[in-house]
C-alpha cells in the first residue's frame, strides 16, 4: 500500500481507496478491481477512486480486492530492496502485483465458448484505459468484439482479428515511447507462458523481462520499471516519473554519455534540486535495461530513500564507465551504489565516488537476487539454473560471469560492504587500480564449480597498471600503492593476487588463495584462511606488518625462488611475524631489516619467534639483512632447523673512525668508549647516529655539541 501511496498522486481532496484484502485456499494469489462503464470509457472502481469518479456501489464495501492464498511467502520484516530478498515467495511483492490489477492492468477479453475452451475475444463494451492501448503483432489496436488469434488459441482464422500468433502484441503510449526511445514498438505483452502453453489472463500482464508485473516464473524486481511507471501515465495516472528514475535505457548496441543526474524533486515536481539527496523509496538514478552498450556516467546520482540505488544494470554485455569527480550515492537503508542484477559480460570502470553509507548499504553489488515466486519454482544465476529444484539447461544469459571486469580506481564505500558478491553471482576479475580506496568489507557467497569439478574463482587483483580509460592491463604498475583496513570473505571464490606495487592488506581474510608476483609487495596486519586446495604463494615480497607486525596463515604457504620475506626487528626485541598454521615450503630468500632504534652491544634475537610454522620444507636460498647504518652490522648465525640468531655488532672505533681531526676524534673516542653501557638519557644520540648519513664530514660545531651532551656522562675525555 505504501508503495502505491507513494507512486501515484491521487486528485487534490480525494479520500483514500478502500482495499479488500482476502485469502484463499489456491496456492495462488489474485487481484481484481470490477470494471464499470458510462457508455463511453470503462475504468475499474479503483481507477475511479483516485480520479474522483463515483463508480456506484462497492465490491466487499471496498474499490478494489487482491487475494492471497497458500503460497510459501516470506516471514522477515519488510525492509525496501531492489531484489527479493528471502528465496521464498515475496510477500509484499505479490501484493503490489495483484494491487495493480485493480488498477486497471487487466485485459477486457472472455472466452467465447467458455472458460477454459481458449477461444478470446476482446469484450464487446467500451475498452479500459489497459486495453485501448492494446497492439497486436502488426501494430493494429484492439477493437471491441474482435476475436484473438494465437498459437494454441481455439478460435477460426478472422483477416479482421487481433492477430498476434507471433506473440509480439505490445502496450503503446505517448509515455511508453518516451522511455523505450525506439527500442521497441512498446512494453511487451504476452499470450503464451513460458512453457509455450496459452496463458488465459490473455495479455493481463507487462512481460518485460524479469518484471515483477509480469507472468514469466521467473521475476527479480521489486518495483515497477519506469516504462512501466509510463505505461501507468498512459492509463491516466499522476506519476511524477522522474521522482523514482533519473533515466533508463531500453535500447541496444548504444554509446550513451549520460548527463541525465538523480535528486530531490522540486516542490512544483517539474524539476530536481542538483546536490540534494533525493528521498523516494526504491529509487533508481539510472537503470540498464538493454544489452551491448557502453555507457559514460558524468552526472551525479543522489539518493538516500530505502532501498534506492544509483545504478542498475541488467541485460548482457553492458560496459559502465563512472567518470572521475562522478558521485554516485545510494546512502538509505539498505541502499546499493552501483549493482549487477541479471545477465553475463559485463564490465564496470569506477573511477568516481561510489557510496552506500546507510544501514546494510553495498556501494558495488554483483547480485541476481532470488526470485519473488521462490527459488524452488526457478532459480538463476552465473552457471546456474535450477527449476523445480533440479538443474536445468543453461539460458544462453546465464553462460559467463555476471561481470567480466571490475576496474576500480576511485572510491567505493559501504556500511555493509564496499564490494558484495552474491551466492549465484560469478565476477570474473576485480581489480584495484593506482588510486582506489575501499572502505568497507568485501565478501564473496559465489561457490560454484565447472564441469570438471573446477572452482569458478573471482580474482582479486592488486597493483595492475591502468590504460588512460580506466581500464586494467596486464602489466604491472611498480608505483601502486594501496592501503585497506577492512575482512574479505570468499573462501570460496575469491583468488587474491598482488601483481605490482606496494599493497598493505589489514584484516581478518578467508579466501581461496593469495599470490604475490615478482616485483610486487604485500604488508599488513592481516590474518589469512585459506582454502584447502588454495596457497599462499610468495613470488615478490611479503612483508608483515606496516613497519613491525604480523600475518597468520592458516593453509600452506610456498616461497618461490624470486620470493623474499622480509622481516623487521627493533633495538627492544619487537619483531615481525610470520606464522603459518600448516606447511611452509621454503625457498628465495630471508632478509631481517632493523630498524632505526637504540641497540645495546649484546642485543641478540633468535628467529625462531620472527617465523613459525606446524611444519616446513626446503630451505631458503639466502638469508641477509637490510641495514642502513653507518656504525652497525647484523651477524646471523644459523642455529639449525631454520633458525638463526640475530646479533648486532659494533667495531671498537664505531664512531671515531669518521673522525676528521683530533676534536672530532676526542668525541669519537668518547662515542666508542660510552656505547657499551649507554644510559637512556643519550641513547636516543646513539640512536641519531647509528642510522645517519656517513658522519665523514661532519663540522667542528657539531661535535663540539656532542662534547656538551657527553660532558653529563664521562669526567674527562683521554688524552690523544
Amino acid at each position: 500500500m505504501r508503495y502505491w501511496a507513494e507512486v501515484i498522486t491521487p486528485r487534490p481532496g480525494q479520500l483514500p481507496a478502500i482495499i479488500n484484502v482476502g485469502t484463499f485456499n489456491d496456492e495462488n494469489a489474485a487481484g481484481s478491481s470490477d470494471s464499470v462503464t458510462n457508455g463511453i470509457i470503462s475504468l475499474t472502481r479503483l481507477q475511479g477512486a483516485l480520479n474522483g469518479i463515483d463508480t456506484g456501489e462497492l465490491t466487499f464495501g471496498s474499490h478494489a480486492q487482491f487475494i492471497m492464498g497458500k503460497m510459501d511467502f516470506d516471514n522477515v520484516p519488510y525492509v525496501p530492496a531492489q531484489l527479493p530478498r528471502t528465496g521464498k515467495v515475496d510477500l509484499v511483492s505479490v501484493a503490489v502485483h495483484e494491487l495493480a490489477h485493480g488498477l486497471g492492468i487487466s485485459n477486457m477479453v472472455t472466452d467465447l465458448h467458455g472458460s477454459g475452451t481458449f477461444t478470446p475475444a476482446f469484450e464487446n463494451r467500451p475498452f479500459g484505459s489497459w486495453t485501448s492501448h492494446l497492439r497486436d503483432d502488426r501494430g493494429n489496436p484492439a477493437r471491441p468484439g474482435q476475436v484473438i488469434l494465437c498459437n494454441g488459441c481455439n478460435n477460426r482464422w478472422d483477416p479482421q482479428g487481433f492477430d498476434v500468433r507471433l506473440d509480439k502484441g505490445y502496450f503503446t503510449g505517448e509515455h511508453v515511447n518516451e522511455v523505450l526511445a525506439g527500442a521497441m514498438p512498446g512494453v511487451p505483452v504476452k499470450m503464451l507462458a513460458d512453457d509455450g502453453w496459452v496463458d488465459d489472463d490473455y495479455m493481463s500482464h507487462i512481460e518485460l523481462k524479469n518484471s515483477m508485473m509480469s507472468h514469466q516464473n521467473y521475476r527479480n524486481y521489486t518495483t515497477f520499471m519506469e516504462a512501466e511507471l509510463a505505461l501507468l501515465q498512459d492509463m491516466g495516472y499522476q506519476i511524477d516519473r522522474r521522482n523514482f528514475f533519473g533515466f533508463s535505457l531500453y535500447g541496444n548496441g548504444q554509446t550513451l554519455v549520460n548527463r541525465n543526474g538523480y535528486f530531490q524533486r522540486n516542490q512544483q515536481a517539474d524539476g530536481y534540486l542538483a546536490g540534494q539527496y533525493n528521498t523516494a523509496n526504491l529509487g533508481v538514478g539510472l537503470h540498464v535495461y538493454g544489452s551491448n552498450n557502453h555507457i559514460f556516467q558524468q552526472a551525479d546520482l543522489l539518493t538516500s530513500g530505502a532501498g534506492g540505488a544509483g545504478i542498475r544494470i541488467d541485460g548482457q554485455n553492458n560496459t559502465l564507465s563512472i567518470e572521475p569527480g562522478i558521485r554516485v550515492y545510494a546512502d538509505g537503508v539498505n541502499g546499493r551504489g552501483v549493482m549487477f542484477a541479471y545477465g553475463k559480460e559485463h564490465n564496470l570502470i569506477q573511477r568516481g565516488d561510489v557510496q552506500a553509507l546507510g544501514t546494510s548499504g553495498v556501494a558495488i553489488s554483483f547480485d541476481f537476487g532470488n526470485n519473488l515466486l521462490g527459488n524452488e519454482v526457478d532459480y538463476r544465476g552465473s552457471w546456474l539454473h535450477i527449476v523445480d529444484g533440479y538443474y536445468d539447461a543453461l539460458l544462453p544469459e546465464l553462460q559467463g560471469a555476471l561481470v567480466d571486469n571490475a576496474d576500480i580506481s576511485g572510491r567505493v564505500a559501504g556500511k555493509g560492504a564496499a564490494i558484495y558478491i552474491s551466492p549465484n553471482a560469478l565476477v570474473g576479475n576485480i581489480n584495484i587500480l593506482s588510486g582506489a580506496r575501499l572502505e568497507g568489507d568485501i565478501y564473496s557467497d559465489y561457490a560454484e564449480q565447472d564441469a570438471y569439478g573446477q572452482q569458478r574463482l573471482t580474482q582479486l587483483t592488486f597493483g595492475r597498471k591502468a590504460n588512460a580509460y580506466g581500464q586494467a592491463t596486464e602489466a604491472a604498475d611498480s608505483a601502486f600503492r594501496f592501503a585497506y583496513r577492512g575482512n574479505i570473505e570468499g573462501i570460496n571464490n575469491l583468488a587474491l593476487d598482488a601483481r605490482g606495487g606496494k599493497t598493505s592488506l589489514n584484516g581478518d581474510f578467508q579466501i581461496y588463495s593469495m599470490i604475490i608476483a615478482p616485483g610486487a609487495t604485500l604488508s599488513g596486519n592481516g590474518s589469512y584462511t585459506l582454502n584447502e586446495e588454495g596457497r599462499f604463494v610468495n613470488n615478490g615480497i611479503l612483508a608483515p606488518g606496516n613497519s613491525l607486525g604480523q600475518i597468520t596463515i592458516s593453509g600452506a604457504y610456498q616461497q618461490g625462488d624470486t620470493g623474499q620475506l622480509v622481516l623487521e626487528v627493533d633495538g627492544r626485541g619487537r619483531h615481525d611475524t610470520l606464522r603459518v598454521d600448516g606447511h611452509a615450503q621454503l625457498d628465495g630468500q630471508l632478509t631481517f631489516a632493523p630498524q632505526p632504534d637504540w641497540y645495546a652491544t649484546n642485543w641478540r634475537l633468535n628467529s625462531q619467534d620472527l617465523l613459525k610454522t606446524d611444519s616446513y620444507s626446503g630451505k631458503f636460498s639466502a638469508v641477509n639483512s637490510v641495514l642502513r647504518s653507518p656504525t652497525l652490522t647484523l651477524q646471523t648465525t644459523p642455529q639449525g632447523k631454520n633458525s638463526w640468531q640475530l646479533s648486532m655488532l659494533r667495531a671498537s672505533n664505531a664512531y671515531s673512525q669518521y673522525a676528521q681531526d683530533a676534536n672530532a676524534r676526542q668525541v669519537g673516542q668518547a662515542l666508542d668508549k660510552i656505547v657499551a653501557d649507554a644510559k637512556s638519557d643519550i641513547q636516543p644520540l646513539y640512536r641519531n647516529l647509528d642510522f645517519s648519513a656517513l658522519m665523514a664530514g661532519v663540522s667542528a660545531m657539531p661535535c663540539r655539541n656532542f662534547l656538551r651532551r657527553l660532558q653529563r656522562h664521562v669526567r674527562k675525555f683521554p688524552s690523544t
